[in-house]
Parts: C-alpha cells; sequence; structure tokens
C-alpha cells in the first residue's frame, strides 16, 4: 500500500488534480507466500541495463568493485526500442557483458496510459516512459535474479532522483516513486517478503549526481558515451528534457560534436523544458534545475552565446549574476559523492 499510495501521489500531482488514495484493498486476505530462501553468490548482481549512460556507468562501477555482472534488458517504452536494442548490443560487445533480453507484452498499455493520465505521449514535452516503470522492470527481473542467484538487482538511479522531492498540496512526496530512496527502501521490502528473500537493491551510481555521471562519461569513456540511447523519442530529437541536458554538459565540457542531435536544444523555443525552468523561476523543486542553471552559467562566462539563443540570453540578464558569485561552490555540489542508504559504505567510485 505504501508503494501505491507513492504512484498515485505522484500522478495526481504531475496532472495537477486533487491527491487521490489508492483503492481499497482487503490487504489482510492475501496471503505472504512461503517462499524457500535461495543463497545468493555474493558480489553477483543482475544490472538492469539500458544502453544508456547510467547502466553503462553502472556496469563499470560494478566491476570496479569485483561484482559478477549479469545484465538483462526489458524494453519499456515503445518509441525507443529499435535505439535500446542497438545501444545495448553495442555497449555490451564494447564492456564485454552478456547481456539477456525480456521482452513484454500489453498491448493495450498505451490505451490504459491515456485514459488515466493527462501528461504522457506529448512529443516533446512529455515523455511516453511508462509510469511507475522501475517498479514493473524490478518486479519483472525477479525470477532471473532468483535463477542465477544473484545477491543484488541494480539499477542505474542517479543522487538527484534519489532525494528529489516536490510538494502537492501540501503533501511532501518524493518525485521518482522507486527512483527515490524512499520508494526503492519500500520496494525492496516488497520483494524480499514476496518475490526473493535476500535479494538486495543495489543503484551503483547512487551516490552520484547526473552531472559528474555524465561528465565521467562523457571524459573517461567517450567511445561509450557516444553509443549511448538517451532521447525519450529515441531519435536525439534535441527537443526533450534529456537532449536538453545531454546537450548542455556536452558544450560545457568541451565535447560537442560527439553526440548527434537533430537540432540545438538552445535554438529559439526548440525546448518546452527551458521555458519551464524560466516559467517557474528556476525553482529548487524543479528536477535538474541546478545542473542545468550551471551549464548556462558557464556557457555565459565565457560568452559562447550565440545567435538564435534568446533563451540563453534571457538566462544571462536576469538569472546568471545572480549565479556567478557561487559557480565554483555550485560545481563542487555537483561533482560531490554523496552517501546513499543502499550502497555499501566501502563501495569504491
Amino acid at each position: 500500500m505504501p508503494l501505491a499510495e507513492m504512484l498515485y501521489d505522484i500522478r495526481c500531482w504531475k496532472d495537477g488534480i486533487d491527491l487521490v488514495p489508492p483503492p481499497d484493498i482487503e490487504c489482510d486476505t492475501i496471503a505472504t507466500p512461503e517462499l524457500e530462501f535461495i543463497q545468493p553468490t555474493p558480489r553477483r548482481a543482475c544490472l538492469l541495463f539500458s544502453g544508456g549512460k547510467d547502466s553503462s556507468l553502472s556496469a563499470i562501477v560494478l566491476r570496479n568493485n569485483n561484482w559478477d555482472v549479469r545484465a538483462l534488458h526489458i524494453p519499456a517504452n515503445a518509441y525507443v526500442f529499435d535505439a535500446e536494442r542497438k545501444a545495448v548490443s553495442a555497449i555490451g560487445e564494447r564492456l564485454s557483458l552478456k547481456t539477456e533480453t525480456l521482452n513484454l507484452s500489453f498491448p493495450g498499455f498505451a490505451l490504459l496510459s491515456r485514459a488515466y493520465a493527462t501528461t504522457w505521449d506529448h512529443f516533446p514535452h512529455h515523455n511516453a516512459v511508462p509510469f511507475g516503470r522501475d517498479l514493473l522492470l524490478a518486479v519483472l527481473a525477479c525470477p532471473m535474479a532468483r535463477h542465477q542467484r544473484v545477491a543484488a538487482l541494480c539499477m542505474g538511479h542517479d543522487h538527484n532522483c534519489r532525494i528529489a522531492q516536490i510538494t502537492h498540496l501540501g503533501k511532501r512526496i518524493a518525485r521518482n516513486d522507486v527512483e527515490s530512496a524512499d520508494g526503492a527502501t519500500l520496494l525492496a521490502a516488497y520483494i524480499q517478503r514476496f518475490l526473493c528473500p535476500g535479494l538486495a537493491l543495489l543503484p551503483p551510481v547512487a551516490m552520484l549526481t547526473e552531472y559528474r555521471i555524465l561528465r565521467e562519461m562523457f571524459l573517461n569513456h567517450p567511445d561509450l558515451m557516444a553509443l549511448t540511447s538517451f532521447c525519450f523519442w529515441g531519435n536525439y530529437c534535441g527537443r526533450c528534457s534529456k537532449c536538453l541536458r545531454y546537450y548542455l554538459v556536452e558544450r560545457v565540457l568541451g565535447c560537442e560534436g560527439m553526440l548527434r542531435f537533430a537540432m540545438s536544444p538552445l535554438d529559439g523555443e526548440t525546448s518546452p523544458e527551458l521555458g519551464d525552468y524560466f516559467a517557474v523561476d528556476w525553482d529548487s523543486d524543479a528536477l535538474f534545475s541546478g545542473e542545468v542553471a550551471y551549464c548556462l552559467a558557464r556557457l555565459v562566462q565565457r560568452g559562447d552565446i550565440r545567435a538564435g539563443e534568446a533563451r540563453l540570453r534571457q538566462f544571462a540578464e536576469t538569472i546568471f549574476p545572480k549565479l556567478a558569485p557561487n559557480l565554483d561552490a555550485i560545481e563542487e555540489n555537483l561533482m560531490r559523492i554523496y552517501p546513499d542508504p543502499q550502497v555499501p559504505s566501502d563501495f569504491v567510485l
């Protein structure tokens, strides 16, 4: 029920409606299954592998900590099936990472999602990633994890998503359901009680901000970064929120051209997400606002404002003067290693 309540709360916030409690289910009539405990193999992990920068770096970090990595790819967003498949194959080959693929079929999913959510599958602003996706993927991965006797199920969740919270109608809510530290703790308890006793959740890069993950990939693993799948629409659109952030970090780091964007997210009003940041006055509740603001400020600081970049010029005139004295401190926070309750204390990054 706590997981269900979390999902309902976030959906209500996203769609701007009153908080709706989940259905009243007679939970006391549901018996806890008698599951045989299977002794896991120490330091063996099942990694949910999407072919993105987070799961790719997770594989590297796990191996650097002497973990045996078994990768599992579960296609979940119809728009990126091809892009993810290519990335999983190419990056898996580079890393000598054997990857199993689990295909799921849910023909009525899109119809169900559109009927339930108003902010879903509207290019480029609202992506088509299944809501509660990581909850679904974790549960689907459990049989493989149990069969292969893994000690941990690993997902590429970054520090930003682990701690992000919003307030809706006076209620404080974890913004990213099971990507949040609170949601992942609930998920771990659910898995251990109902699906796979002894299976831990381990997010290998949860101690790093997205900016640091991108920086690590761009500068230290450029061959892998160039192969990643990241665009919400699978075509490097240059318009979605991920394309905006990846483009900004790429440009700030001097790696422009490594990724193949259909257009620059800073041209005119290409990226509606960038407009949103101005609309909320760069409120701290806006996910990745600190990362985006830092990157824009560094571009302004070096005078890298190009023709047609009206939003960047607006930022230079309104926001940059407030941030300029604190840019080094902001960068220090983006580069910090943050403790996480599900990452072992001896984990080396």
